[in-house]
């Protein structure tokens, strides 16, 4: 079976799949896998240059993902053709890998940490999937001390992500994340037990 989780900046969807994992379970991470699909000299990277101009390239050959992020969030059409440009290839490792690990255990339960689940339209891609939700001023804080971004930068990457309540009407499981760290762990753990 394979599990989608997903949430906006800051909703706390990292801490549920870390604490999935320390449970010994696979989590597929959407933005590692992203980040390796961008490493030097590959066909993604080469793609981006070629989109968005040979400066989001640093004098290393690697992405600069600072200046991409301050190029392409404020823009909604920017923020398309990047998205466009990824998605593919990320959906494609995360199957690819779901399938060589159900080969080894067809008994096997994947996750997959994905911030632009419901965004890229591939809900049925997922048996199913978790939303884990904040109010909007919590998650402002949290990114707000975690990154060192301004409240302005937040807001702009929130505003090309779907709107929660959106999210929560295509979710089959909704973790509300408005209190400590211990209840997200034990709704976590509910879920899993459901699951």
């Amino acid at each position: 079976m394979l599990y989608g989780i997903t949430g906006g900046i800051g909703s706390g969807k990292s801490t549920v799949s870390n604490h999935i994992r320390s449970l010994g379970y696979v989590v597929l991470d959407a933005d590692q896998i992203s980040r390796e699909l961008m490493q030097y000299g590959s066909p993604l990277l080469e793609k981006l240059r070629r989109t968005f101009g040979d400066e989001i390239i640093d004098v290393h050959g690697e992405l600069d993902r600072k200046l991409l992020a301050e190029m392409v969030f404020p823009d909604k059409n920017k923020t398309r053709k990047l998205n466009k440009l990824t998605h593919d290839a990320i959906m494609k490792y995360i199957l690819d890998e779901y399938k060589r690990i159900m080969d080894k255990n067809p008994d096997a339960k994947v996750f997959a940490d994905v911030p632009l689940l419901f965004e890229a339209g591939w809900e049925n891609k997922f048996d199913k999937t978790i939303l884990v939700t904040a109010p909007m001023d919590v998650r402002l804080e949290r990114v707000k001390a975690r990154d060192g971004m301004t409240e302005q930068e937040i807001k702009n990457r929130m505003n090309r992500q779907m709107p929660e309540d959106k999210k929560a009407m295509k979710a089959d499981f909704i973790m509300d994340n408005s209190k400590d760290i211990e209840s997200l762990i034990n709704k976590t753990n509910y879920i899993l037990k459901l699951l």
